[in-house]
Parts: structure tokens; sequence; C-alpha cells
């Protein structure tokens, strides 16, 4: 039972590496296309300077010619968890994007770094390994981010007890405390509680906000 994932995972990395050499060219016209978007969009409603305007709309949109290939690898549950990995990291850095997506930029990536391998070597089987290495560097940073996320949230959370039970104790309802408390709290915890609170103010019910708390600071 072992045999089919690993028969599945090379099966599908082989042809990621063909997949994402063979998209090049609609990809690069597809990337133009959304540069050209992206230049509009800043001119119009201006972007935050450490935020690109490209990056953000590939992160969102993905690269539709890579889906079937890129539902094939999340059938992978390792492969899956990685990529979940990858978007948390990027929603981290303030990039809008899940699984499907990230996994379409990492068969992209994986493409990308095969064909220029394979030009410079005229060894596929080199130009795989290092695709596959560059692919791992990736997970690695992408969990490094999430482990240094996770620490600075776990360090904040007892001055955010804290000043919770401040705003409790002057009568403060639960979102009132979670937006006073956002105000007093950098980030990553300060964004959360804020988000807490948004999540009240626009209806939803403590419980629901709560949930939705607890599952965006899982990583820690």
């Amino acid at each position: 039972m072992v045999f089919l994932p690993t028969v599945a995972l090379t099966l599908a990395v082989v042809s990621a590496a063909f997949s994402g050499a063979a998209a090049l060219p609609v990809v690069f016209e597809q990337g133009l296309q959304m540069l050209h978007r992206s230049r509009v969009q800043a001119k119009v409603t201006g972007v935050e300077k450490d935020r690109v305007a490209f990056l953000a709309n590939l992160c969102r949109r993905g690269v539709s010619i890579l889906r079937p290939i890129s539902s094939l690898l999340l059938r992978v549950r390792w492969f899956y968890a990685k990529c979940e990995c990858c978007a948390q990291a990027l929603r981290i850095k303030g990039y809008d994007t899940g699984p499907s997506t990230t996994c379409e930029l990492l068969v992209l990536l994986f493409g990308l770094v095969a064909a220029v391998a394979l030009l410079l070597t005229r060894m596929p089987l080199v130009a795989l390994c290092v695709a596959a290495l560059v692919t791992a560097f990736v997970f690695g940073k992408a969990q490094k981010i999430l482990d240094q996320w996770g620490e600075r949230l776990i360090e904040q959370i007892p001055d955010s007890l804290r000043s919770l039970g401040i705003c409790f104790n002057a009568g403060y309802s639960l979102q009132q405390a979670f937006e006073q408390t956002a105000r007093d709290t950098p980030a990553p915890l300060g964004v959360e509680l804020r988000q807490a609170s948004f999540d009240i103010a626009a209806g939803r019910s403590v419980e629901e906000a709560l949930s939705a708390l607890e599952k965006r600071t899982k990583a820690a």
C-alpha cells in the first residue's frame, strides 16, 4: 500500500517538470498580462511598500494551466501538508492563497528550475535533482517562517491575557476586549485578535470567532 503513493508522487513530480516546461510560453503570456493589471491597480489604489502586487495576484489566482497536475499532487497526503505549510507562510507574509494555488506555484517553480537546469547541464536526472533541492529549500523556508511566527505568538500570549483581564474587569465586552488588546499588541497576535474582533462585529457568534482564531493560530 505504501508503494502506490510513492509511485504516484514520482509520476507527479516527473509530470510537473514536463508540465512546467511545456507551459512556459502560456505562463509567460499570462504573467505579462497579470503584471500589466498589477501596475494599473497599483496606480489606481496604491500598494504597500512591502508587498509586490504581481506576486499577490499570482498567489491569489494561481496558474490555471497547471491545475490538473496540481490536483494529482495534492492527493499525496505528505505533499498536501507541505503545500498547506507554504500557504500558511505566505498568508503570514500577507499574501492571500491556499494549498491548491500554492501547489500550482510550486509546480511552476519546479518546472522552471528543471527547465533551466536541463538547458545548462543537458542531463535530465541532474535537472530533476536540482529542481527537487530548490523545492525542498522552499519547504524548509516556509517551515522556518511558521516556527518563528509561532514563537513570537507564544511569547505574546501572557501579556495579551493580562490585557484581556484588565479589559474584562473594566466591563468591556469580548469584542471590545479583543479590539483594545489588539491595539496594544503587535503582530502576529495583535493581528489575529483584531480579526476576531472584526468577525464578532460582522455578526459571527463568539464560538465561531474563537474557533476561527484557534484555526488561524494552530501553527503555534
